[in-house]
């Protein structure tokens, strides 16, 4: 996997401000007799910055939006993407829409939603939807 930074900035390439070297970089992996190039990968983290649902479904909406994006210019390039991959355990945990992406990680909220309470705003009851969600 290619790994995207689309507004975490802490890993990947930035493909909003460079593009072209994640372009490359894409086109050398899928080149390469040593690996298989399978996609990308993003990580919203900064959805932990998130202080309601709102603004986290919000960065997931952005995330997905870049992410399948960015896909379709590798794929206009001639580079298959097979999969675009995105996720966080705010992200994942607020939205149930997902357009464009064929994977979500959703990091600890499979396990437990309750590492998200107390996290940038989020309240008890925001927990309990969440909980309710899966029961």
């Amino acid at each position: 996997f290619l790994k995207i930074d689309i507004g975490y900035h802490r890993a990947g390439v930035d493909v909003a401000q460079d593009e072209s070297r994640a372009i490359h970089l894409a086109r050398r992996m899928t080149e390469s007799k040593s690996i298989r190039f399978l996609g990308i990968y993003s990580h919203s983290g900064h959805g932990y910055t998130a202080s309601n649902r709102d603004e986290a479904i919000k960065i997931s909406d952005e995330e997905c939006d870049r992410a399948a994006a960015f896909a379709q210019r590798l794929k206009d390039r001639g580079i298959q993407c097979p999969a675009v991959s995105v996720g966080g355990t705010p992200s994942c945990g607020s939205s149930s829409k997902f357009p464009g992406v064929t994977e979500i990680h959703p990091g600890n909220y499979v396990r437990d939603p309750s590492k998200i309470y107390g996290l940038s705003g989020f309240r008890k009851s925001y927990l309990s939807i969440l909980l309710s969600g899966l029961l």
